[in-house]
């Protein structure tokens, strides 16, 4: 899967930072917002992802994740689906 990554070959690339493994696969947390009577809502998704190739900093990945979705980096508290979100600078 590694190897020299052609980031125009791929329909989406992401930082290897953002993704995640468990016993399941691949998988990348994304930020989904919605309005609510009380404002916006912001909520961590779980996306699964499989992994096209790599170049060791970047991934080429299929799956649920569109070229819209916000993925979320990192975190300064461990992430679960359905969690919600504050941004910070």
């Amino acid at each position: 899967i590694t190897g020299d990554l052609w980031v125009s070959d791929y329909d989406i690339c992401i930082p290897m930072m953002a993704l995640r493994q468990d016993s399941d696969g691949y998988f990348v947390y994304v930020m989904q917002t919605t309005q609510t009577l009380m404002g916006i809502d912001k909520r961590v998704a779980r996306v699964d992802v499989y992994i096209e190739k790599t170049d060791g900093r970047y991934a080429a990945v299929s799956g649920g994740l569109s070229s819209n979705d916000q993925v979320i980096l990192s975190s300064s508290k461990p992430l679960s689906d359905g969690d919600s979100v504050r941004v910070g600078p």
